[in-house]
Formats: C-alpha cells, sequence, structure tokens
C-alpha cells in the first residue's frame, strides 16, 4: 500500500539530493574522476552521484543503483565497450530507460569509444538509435 501511494506523489525539482547519477564501468573511472567530473562540478557547479564514493557499504546494490537513481534529476550514462560487457551496467541501463519512459527522467549518454558491434546488445541499441549522445 505504501508503495503504491509513494507512486503517486508528486516530485518536484527540490526533492532530488543529486543534479546526476554517473553510472559506467571501472575501467573508465580515470577519465570519469579526471574529465567528466571536473568539468560538471567545476564548470557547472552539479551534485554528482558517483559509486565509489556516495554507495553506502554493505546495501544490495540493486536497490542502491536505484535509489541513487531515483535520487537524482538526471542519470549520465558513460558508454564504452566495457559498460556494454557488465551485468551491473546493463543494469543501470535498463533502469534509466526505464526511468526515462516512465519518470520522464532526462538520460545523457556520452558515448567515449565506438561501441564494438560484438557488444551491442538490443538495451544498447534502442539507447543509440533513440538518443542524442555526445561523443
Amino acid at each position: 500500500m505504501l508503495r503504491k501511494r509513494r507512486e503517486y506523489l508528486p516530485l518536484n525539482g527540490e526533492n532530488f539530493v543529486y543534479d546526476g547519477s554517473v553510472a559506467y564501468n571501472k575501467s573508465v573511472v580515470q577519465w570519469v574522476k579526471n574529465v567528466l567530473i571536473p568539468i560538471l562540478k567545476g564548470e557547472y557547479n552539479l551534485k554528482l552521484c558517483v559509486h565509489e564514493r556516495d554507495f553506502p557499504v554493505g546495501g544490495f546494490i540493486n536497490d542502491t543503483i536505484v535509489q541513487h537513481m531515483r535520487e537524482s534529476r538526471r542519470i549520465i550514462l558513460v558508454l564504452s565497450n566495457s559498460f556494454a560487457n557488465s551485468d551491473w551496467c546493463m543494469f543501470e541501463l535498463k533502469i534509466a530507460h526505464s526511468m526515462h519512459i516512465e519518470d520522464n527522467v532526462d538520460v545523457i549518454a556520452i558515448l567515449i569509444e565506438e561501441i564494438e558491434a560484438k557488444n551491442m546488445n538490443n538495451s544498447m541499441k534502442v539507447l543509440l538509435n533513440n538518443t542524442t549522445y555526445v561523443g
């Protein structure tokens, strides 16, 4: 009953904890830390959720991902071949896609390398075919 009730509560922009939740594979963590975060935080003063820093220890990872995405105004996906090969990253992509459709959450895709055809699954194809992305 409580869950159903929450779905009907309107959210305004002031209820967000983060300006953006950043989803990426650990293989590109240095790019995220050295390039993306300094630009978004330094130049645009955005408060970002990144899992190494903001996810609590000991919680269920899937619940934590969903919670932090829901607490974010937008979702930023840093796409790479390692992202496409990661089950956790694909989970994040599917949650982001679902939130975009159901809750009108902005999803920003940053393509940091060309995704090889062998790594392109249906979820990734749908994202790249239906979303404007930065490359």
